[in-house]
């Protein structure tokens, strides 16, 4: 029979995750504008690169966040019996009740719908930010 986890004990398992997934999104962050650095000649390669960078940006942020979208989810259809109170104490109830597993249920959906929307985000960005620049130069 599993042991039964401590209330006190999961928030700071949850919040240690938190503070190590933290400085590798912000490494990757800092990596997607080298990867997408613009080349005069290679413009459909640096188009896949930035549609690929922001997907994969995408993709990450919906995954970090996923556990906070799933309690979202499951404080809107509770019932009146109040059974997720707080944020710390429901992921907690989440993690005893479901297991680690839990926070990241439908997580491959979000993902599937916010990565082309991110990928596309990410295109016209620095598409019209370069049209911006252009027009800019040729007004001064």
């Amino acid at each position: 029979m599993a042991q039964p986890v401590s209330l006190i004990r999961t928030p700071f398992r949850l919040l240690l995750l938190l503070l190590l997934l933290l400085p590798v999104s912000f490494l990757l962050a800092a990596a997607v504008p080298v990867a997408v650095a613009v080349s005069v000649g290679d413009a459909a390669l640096n188009t896949f690169k930035a549609l690929s960078a922001g997907a994969f940006a995408g993709a990450l942020s919906r995954t970090i966040t996923s556990p906070l979208e799933r309690l979202k989810v499951l404080k809107q259809v509770q019932s009146s019996s109040h059974k997720y109170d707080g944020v710390v104490r429901a992921l907690a109830r989440m993690y005893q009740e479901e297991g680690l597993r839990s926070y990241w249920k439908g997580n491959g959906t979000n993902v599937v719908r916010i990565a082309p929307f991110s990928a596309i985000q990410f295109v016209s960005f620095d598409i019209y930010k370069g049209v911006s620049d252009t027009h800019s130069r040729t007004l001064a």
